[in-house]
């Protein structure tokens, strides 16, 4: 496996888990109503 590669895996993997974070955030926060 290429350095690159890893890399590209490694972003996606880190970008995937903030969009995720992200949308539970935003909705506990429509949820909460505040």
């Amino acid at each position: 496996m290429h350095p690159l590669s890893f890399f590209l895996v490694a972003l996606l993997a880190f970008v995937s888990c903030g969009l995720a974070i992200a949308l539970l955030t935003l909705g506990r926060r429509s949820e909460g109503g505040s």
